[in-house]
């Protein structure tokens, strides 16, 4: 990464594809990155107590989606009580997920003299997101994940740590993650395109081996110019 203020780098990846873990392994190698989730923000400025986390409280407390314009302000607020001296990559997770808004991010982050530096593609194979959604199993009695594909105390079906049942969630059924998955390509590929045509794609491909991912992200991170 080129020593030209902060980037933002936008995460994208189908569920199970893992952003959140590349997310934090990536920061923890490199000090100067920095990543962020619109949960998290949401979370934060709803924790605020301001006029714009009542808002957002609100929306959340009625089942709502958060619309584009208040995402906006959202992550607008967080730019600009941001200390970003010391943050070379912030990579955003989540946000966006539409050209629109793409676009409406793009002219927010003018003012503060941030551009989005790349979009980082987390290409994972359909099969690996289906071992990894549908063979997890959730301790019914306190809340530990395993898989079936990964861990073999998972196969008994009891939990190791509190010998409670492993049960899988509705979401985590076959089906649902197709249709998830689906829904996903649908939304998102748009998005791809967008950033693609700007030259500003960068396509991770996804093992898993963690440590080959952190390794090939950063050589991607640190190719932006």
């Amino acid at each position: 990464m080129t020593e030209k203020g902060t980037r933002i780098v936008i995460l994208l990846g189908a569920p199970g594809a893992g952003k959140g873990t590349l997310a934090g392994k990536l920061c923890e190698a490199k000090p100067q990155i920095r990543t962020v989730s619109t949960g998290q923000l949401l979370r934060e400025e709803v924790a605020k107590g301001s006029e714009l986390g009542n808002k957002v409280s609100d929306i959340l407390k009625s089942g709502k989606l958060v619309d584009d314009e208040l995402m906006i302000a959202v992550v607008d607020a967080y730019l600009g009580a941001m200390d970003r001296k010391d943050v070379a990559c912030l990579l955003l997770d989540g946000f966006p997920r539409t050209v629109p808004q793409a676009e409406a991010l793009d002219k927010l982050i003018e003012k503060y003299g941030i551009e989005v530096g790349g979009a980082l593609h987390l290409d994972i194979p359909e099969e690996l997101i289906l071992q990894r959604l549908t063979g997890r199993r959730v301790c019914e009695k306190c809340g530990a994940i395993y898989n079936i594909y990964f861990d073999e105390s998972a196969k008994t079906g009891q939990c190791e740590k509190c010998s409670g049942k492993l049960v899988i969630r509705s979401d985590d059924e076959p089906e649902t993650v197709r249709k998830r998955l689906e829904v996903y390509a649908a939304q998102t590929q748009p998005l791809i395109d967008y950033y693609r045509e700007q030259g500003k794609l960068l396509v991770l491909p996804v093992s898993n081996d963690l440590n080959d991912n952190v390794k090939n992200a950063l050589s991607l991170l640190e190719g932006l110019s």
